[in-house]
């Protein structure tokens, strides 16, 4: 969380609610980001690498706060079938 340029208020996704909203946008993300490492071919080697280290680091911030506000979602709804 300390390489998050914004980063919530309590430093941690741990304790912090993830809108259905960014849910969403974080997948779109990782997956936009994916198809453009597979379709984008750049006309030189050292641009493929920028290309392939800058779009890891968007799918891996992207699918983590993915996972985070998947696993909030269903611990939230585990909660309420408890009796």
């Amino acid at each position: 969380m300390i390489a998050m340029v914004s980063r919530p208020s309590t430093g941690s996704l741990r304790t912090t609610w993830v809108t259905p909203a960014t849910r969403w946008l974080s997948v779109a993300s990782a997956l936009i980001a994916l198809v453009a490492v597979i379709t984008l071919h750049p006309a030189q080697p050292w641009l493929a690498i920028i290309e392939v280290v800058v779009l890891a680091a968007v799918i891996a911030g992207s699918t983590a706060v993915a996972l985070i506000a998947f696993w909030q979602t269903a611990r939230l709804r585990g909660a309420h079938r408890q009796p």
